[in-house]
Formats: structure tokens, C-alpha cells, sequence
């Protein structure tokens, strides 16, 4: 018989590419920590761990330490017990600047979110319009010399879409880094010519356009709330969300409410009455 050994003959999965174990807006929070604590200082790793709530040997605060150097929101200096970190220059334009609607700070963001060199690779290779999660799972355990193993590949698919739903990207905000996309770093995204009153267009939160693919779009038919929000005499929305909500996704939503308020023509001027 040529049967072999039990445990033989199995290919070993290698180690996945190095990636952001937390997504960017949750980094930002941890900047966030170091600003208030250190400002733009240096200090010693340790420290900073200890800022965050971990000890001074913590594996997972070190992961996280790591994110953030992927995210370009630190940069370390010293080896060993000496190892101090402070933040970068990114990550200050991000934290400091506090106006409600900033071009500057969107494009910062934007910039962090696709510093991680397996996000860029991705956001490269699908031209900004991602594929399903099935689609993008085989394509990261199969394609390409650095693969991912499968204990690892989900967690990375999520992260992945936080961080671009955190930075407002989508197939209309392609960052090929030429003197026209610097000069115009917000690109406005077509809406759908819908209006709020007998349109069932489905998926469709406050319509300014669905982010989602089609095959998510879908799938919200099952466990969705629809909420009638009433804002004034003349001013109103509805928002169609999954049920339940999770609190992450909650926080996550305000934040891209906050993105769209160009899109959506926020002004601080009182609507006419018709």
C-alpha cells in the first residue's frame, strides 16, 4: 500500500503577510491616547503600552503598537529597552484638525488608510471596486507569494473594510497620486437619481448611494429596520439599516454621516419653505 503516515503529506500553512490587526479608525483612538498623554513627544514603548491599558510585555499591545507604524501613525526610534515612539506627522494633521467638514483631514485619513502595503496591493489591483468576500477570501489564500493562512484571512477582510469605509473610499476615489487628484482630493460620488418619497431602491440608507456591493444589497432584505427620522418642518430621512445593529457599526455609521454631509449639501442656511 502507499497510504502514508497520518499527519504526512500535508502542506503547512506559512505565516499571512504582514497586516493592520485593528482597523484605522480604531488606531486613530489609540494616536488619539498619545496625544493627550505625550503630545508630540517621544517616549518609551512601555510607557505607551501602559497609556493603553496593557503591561509593559504585552503581546497584543504590541500588535497594536505595530498597526499603527503600519497605518504611518508612529515612528520608532532606539532598539531594545531604548525603543521610543512618538507621532508622526500624519497622524497630527489627522488629530488636530477639528473642523467639521476638512478636505485636509479626509485626504490624511485616506492617505493612512491605504499606507498598509497589502491594503494598497488591493486597492491597486481591483481599481478601488472591491470584490464579494468569497471572491477576495480565495483570492488571498491562493494568489500571489504572500498568502494568507485561513485562521487568519477573515480578520483581515473585516479590518480591510472598516478602514475604507472609515476613509470614504470607493470606486470614485481612485488615488493614483498625479497633480490632478492632489489638487482635487475630494471626488464627489454620482448619487442615484432617486427621491425620498415612493422609491423602494434597495439598500438604500438616506439615498446618497449605496456603498455596498450588489450581493450585500441583497442580503439586507432579511433583518433590516427602516427609521423615519422627522428633522424639521420641511427636512427629513430614512435610514435602512441591518437588525440588530452592532455598536461598532453604530459608531461607524455616525462617522460616515459626518463624510457625506457635502455629498448630502449640509448648509447652515434654513431651508425655504416651498
Amino acid at each position: 500500500m502507499n497510504d502514508e503516515p497520518s499527519g504526512k503529506g500535508k502542506k503547512k500553512e506559512g505565516r499571512s503577510p504582514g497586516y493592520p490587526q485593528i482597523d484605522l479608525a480604531a488606531a486613530l483612538e489609540r494616536a488619539r491616547i498619545i496625544k493627550e498623554k505625550e503630545s508630540r513627544h517621544p517616549a518609551n514603548i512601555a510607557t505607551i503600552l501602559n497609556h493603553w491599558g496593557y503591561g509593559s510585555k504585552s503581546s497584543q499591545g504590541l500588535i497594536v503598537l505595530a498597526t499603527l507604524k503600519k497605518f504611518g501613525l508612529l515612528e520608532e526610534k532606539g532598539v531594545g529597552v531604548a525603543r521610543e515612539v512618538k507621532l508622526t506627522d500624519l497622524a497630527w494633521r489627522i488629530l488636530v484638525d477639528e473642523r467639521e467638514e476638512s478636505i485636509d483631514r479626509l485626504e490624511a485619513i485616506r492617505e493612512a488608510a491605504l499606507l498598509p502595503r497589502i491594503h494598497r496591493q488591493l486597492w491597486d489591483e481591483y481599481g478601488g471596486e472591491l470584490p464579494s468576500d468569497e471572491n477576495l477570501r480565495f483570492r488571498l489564500l491562493t494568489v500571489g507569494e504572500s498568502r494568507f493562512t485561513s485562521g487568519a484571512v477573515d480578520g483581515f477582510i473585516a479590518e480591510f473594510r472598516r478602514t475604507i469605509a472609515f476613509a470614504g473610499l470607493g470606486k470614485y476615489d481612485i488615488l493614483s497620486g498625479n497633480e490632478e487628484d492632489k489638487s482635487s482630493p475630494w471626488k464627489e460620488p454620482e448619487m442615484p437619481n432617486t427621491e425620498f418619497a415612493g422609491t423602494t431602491d434597495a439598500g438604500t440608507a438616506i439615498h446618497v448611494g449605496d456603498p455596498r456591493p450588489p450581493e450585500r444589497a441583497a442580503q439586507s432584505s432579511l433583518g433590516t429596520r427602516e427609521v423615519m427620522l422627522w428633522l424639521s418642518d420641511t427636512e427629513w430621512a430614512r435610514i435602512e439599516v441591518s437588525y440588530p445593529l452592532s455598536l461598532e457599526a453604530w459608531e461607524l455609521m455616525k462617522q460616515m454621516l459626518d463624510l457625506y454631509k457635502r455629498g448630502l449639501g449640509v448648509t447652515s442656511e434654513k431651508p425655504k419653505t416651498q
